[in-house]
This record gives C-alpha cells, sequence and structure tokens, in this order.
C-alpha cells in the first residue's frame, strides 16, 4: 500500500500502532502486509478488504451500506433472521394458492 498523502497521525489511529511505528512505516514506504490491509479498508471503508464476497459493502458512520447505497443499522441487520422467521411462518399460515371455480 502506498502511504503518500496519508499522514502518520492517521495511519497510527487507524492501526492501533504507536506513532513512531507509524512514521518508521511512512519513512520505509509501507506497512506489514496485516497493517496494509487494514489501513486500507479502514481509508476505503470497504469491507472487500477483508473477504471479497463483502466487496462494495462498506461502514460508514456507523451504519453498514450495500452496494446499491441502501443503508442497515445494526439492529436492522440482527433482525434478518427474525424476519425470515416471521416470512416462513406468513407464508405457512397463507398456504398454497386455492383456485376458485366459477358457477
Amino acid at each position: 500500500m502506498d502511504l503518500y498523502g496519508v499522514s502518520s497521525t492517521l495511519i497510527a489511529e487507524l492501526t492501533g500502532v504507536s506513532l513512531k511505528t507509524a512514521q518508521r512505516w511512512k519513512h520505509q514506504g509501507f506497512a506489514p502486509p496485516a497493517a496494509a490491509k487494514l489501513l486500507q479498508m479502514r481509508l476505503n471503508q470497504d469491507l472487500g478488504e477483508l473477504a471479497k464476497p463483502w466487496a462494495g459493502f462498506r461502514l460508514h458512520n456507523g451504519l453498514l451500506w450495500t452496494p446499491e447505497n441502501a443503508s442497515l443499522t445494526p439492529g436492522e441487520l440482527r433482525s434478518v433472521p427474525y424476519r425470515r422467521e416471521q416470512l416462513r411462518a406468513l407464508e405457512l399460515a397463507l398456504g398454497a394458492p386455492r383456485q376458485f371455480v366459477l358457477l
């Protein structure tokens, strides 16, 4: 990862290392691979840096943003299994569509 244009202070803040370590990385022109990946993810806010299937998903201001630009709160995300069960129960209650016979 190119550290040009990223301040040592920001590198230290985003990776959790000391300012002295961040300054050394900046002077060397690179960070260790794990730190570079973390830094890239934190700077771009793209979860694809952690796992390819999550590419395009971002964390920003406490929300998860989808590639389609829809946002989810942590509570909404946690409710997905519950909502699936609600949908399954509703589908069971409605049963198969009925055919009506005209007389």
